[in-house]
């Protein structure tokens, strides 16, 4: 089985800002994405996070999350198990007070000292701006650039 080197990266939808990490609320976060400086705002949060071994359970792992937010999870399903194994979530929860929808989508891959590199992308939006803002979660993912070398 091959084992790879990743590096992703992209860049916030237009109209949209970074936040600071310190200030985006997630501590495994790498980049948190908001569309308005004040909450409640759509927000786009990535992570990377290192398994001890060299498979995920994605299907695991996601519920794991869903759990945790206490929401409801609408759809979930793997996309693909090859080259990289990714799993998404449609799901609803409350935060800050707030009904918020989100989209998650989480993606594992090999490294090459026998981990795993896990990268989850969080799209949340109030509910009654998910469909709205939708569409500048699905121009981010356009952006990603996943760069796997054999290594």
């Amino acid at each position: 089985m091959p084992k790879y080197r990743v590096q992703v990266s992209g860049s916030a939808p237009r109209g949209w800002i970074t936040i600071p990490l310190a200030d985006g609320g997630d501590p495994e976060a790498v980049a948190v994405f908001t569309r308005e400086p004040t909450l409640p705002s759509p927000r786009i949060v990535v992570r990377e996070r290192t398994a001890e071994s060299p498979t995920v359970n994605l299907e695991k792992h996601a519920q794991g999350d869903a759990m945790r937010l206490n929401a409801r999870v609408s759809r979930a399903e793997y996309i693909s198990f090859k080259p990289v194994s990714q799993y998404g979530q449609e799901l609803e929860f409350i935060e800050g007070g707030i009904l918020v929808r989100g989209d998650r989508l989480y993606s594992a891959v090999r490294k090459t000292d026998n981990r795993s590199l896990v990268i989850e992308l969080l799209f949340s939006a109030p509910y009654d701006q998910y469909d709205l803002v939708k569409p500048e979660f699905v121009s981010f993912l356009q952006t990603l650039e996943v760069v796997e070398d054999e290594g």
